[in-house]
């Protein structure tokens, strides 16, 4: 038996570099956030939960983004 090679549909290239880029985004927005705050409060706590919020999202858009591209099952 062979296995018929994956070949990624448009939907699937655009869901996967849409969800690459809003996580390259939050990183980048937690680090600012955290840098530019110059130990305030709130640009602190915003940093924290931005790169909380972009980790969790890791966890669930990283598989969907190989699944997408790999067609990994």
């Amino acid at each position: 038996m062979s296995k018929k090679a994956y070949k990624p549909r448009i939907p699937d290239i655009f869901e996967a570099g849409f969800s690459f880029c809003y996580l390259v985004f939050a990183y980048i927005a937690g680090v600012i956030f955290l840098l530019k705050g110059k130990g305030e409060t709130l640009p602190l706590l915003y940093g924290i939960l931005t790169l909380t919020l972009a980790g969790g999202d890791s966890f669930h858009l990283m598989p969907r983004i190989i699944k997408a591209l790999k067609g990994l099952e």
